[in-house]
């Protein structure tokens, strides 16, 4: 999972060229950005939401794995810095009032939910 968000944003093991373009032509939209995607494919490919959660579905949660290894501890930890810095880039916010939403005022909270949503159940997760 990491690897595939790491090429999509290219700073994996084999980085695309620094130039290029995101290619939206599957998603002509402006809010299809590099920063969404990522973000959207982090939530797709984890089950962070609470729905999903409170119906008990089988799913891959951090925040409901028994135990994870320490590689998949610094995995999870990878994409959860990842999220933050498409979050970050994507609603203007600072890192620091992503991580301290308290702070923020109802308006910013509501544009981050979803992300907070997540960032809590990795926690459970790696138990911070």
């Amino acid at each position: 999972m990491l690897n595939n968000v790491s090429y999509l944003t290219g700073d994996g093991d084999s980085p695309l060229s620094p130039d290029r373009k995101y290619d939206t032509r599957l998603t002509p939209s402006e809010k299809n950005t590099l920063d969404d995607d990522a973000f959207k494919s982090i939530i797709g490919m984890t089950t962070t939401d609470t729905s999903s959660l409170s119906k008990d579905k089988d799913v891959f949660s951090p925040g409901r794995q028994k135990e994870m290894t320490p590689k998949a501890k610094e995995h999870v930890k990878a994409l959860r810095k990842k999220m933050i810095g498409a979050a970050s880039r994507s609603t203007g916010l600072t890192p620091e009032q992503i991580e301290n939403p308290d702070s923020l005022k109802a308006a910013d909270k509501k544009k981050i939910l979803t992300l907070t949503n997540a960032l809590e159940n990795i926690d459970r997760g790696l138990a911070l």
